[in-house]
């Protein structure tokens, strides 16, 4: 029986070769190197995998053979260095035709750094642009991010709690995924499952606390002291995780 890829759906011929990816899936080599390309391009797509079991994340060493040497290495740079310190810690160059990620080793202090490729400096306090020499630099919050932060507080945008990224959230699942982490937009915590807020769109809280599906915000209980989770079970016999997954893809 011929293999297919998980991703096109082709089928292994002779002349058309795939790759495992897992002990179940397979690759062909364009959208292995696609898998990879995009996680290259956009963390929340790294590590690249081919399925959701902890097993199928796909490290590029194991793909030396089927991917171009000079990719290979652009993508371990960014691998060993950008993706490896927590986004939160991150600095890029403030100039915003450049915005290249500053790596730690080029700050000429705790707090300054050089751009390698646009040659400009930026304060790794407040990640804005030095332009009147070190000594006279202060850190200062700028016009445009003191209104952006008014916004973001009166619509209830939330915080990535990883990055720190505002993100915001028109109309969708509240189970929010951002630069590998999983967190909700309700409540901002990170995604263990369902649980006390709402799964769709904004939660509505009486003067109690309790949210518009009769769950409080402090505590995820409903009045009758059951999570959502021991609600469903109670009324239907069945884990509330068992029919909300395919709403979460």
């Amino acid at each position: 029986m011929s293999r297919e890829c998980i991703i096109c759906g082709d089928k292994e011929e002779e002349g058309r070769a795939l790759r495992y990816t897992c002990q179940t899936h397979s690759m062909c080599l364009e959208c292995l190197q696609q898998s990879f390309q995009h996680a290259l391009d956009e963390e929340r797509f790294y590590p690249p995998s081919c399925c959701s079991h902890p097993a199928a994340v796909m490290l590029i060493s194991n793909f030396e053979d089927d991917l171009p040497l000079e990719f290979i290495f652009k993508y371990q740079i960014k691998e060993r260095g950008e993706y490896a310190i927590n986004p939160k810690s991150r600095v890029y160059c403030a100039t915003p035709a450049c915005g290249a990620f500053l790596n730690p080793a080029t700050f000429i202090t705790i707090t300054f750094a050089v751009c390698i490729d646009c040659k400009a400096m930026t304060c790794a306090s407040c990640k804005q642009r030095i332009t009147a020499g070190l000594q006279s630099h202060q850190c200062e919050v700028s016009e445009e991010d003191k209104q952006f932060a008014i916004v973001a507080r009166e619509n209830r945008y939330q915080n990535c709690y990883n990055c720190g990224l505002t993100i915001e959230l028109a109309e969708a699942c509240n189970h929010i995924r951002q630069c590998g982490a999983d967190f909700c937009y309700v409540c901002g915590k990170p995604w263990e499952g369902i649980h006390g807020c709402p799964h769709y769109g904004p939660a509505q809280y009486d003067d109690e606390g309790y949210n518009q599906e009769g769950f409080h915000r402090d505590t995820d209980l409903n009045r009758e002291g059951r999570t959502r989770r021991e609600q469903a079970i109670h009324d239907h016999g069945e884990d509330p995780d068992d029919f909300h997954d395919d709403d979460e893809e």
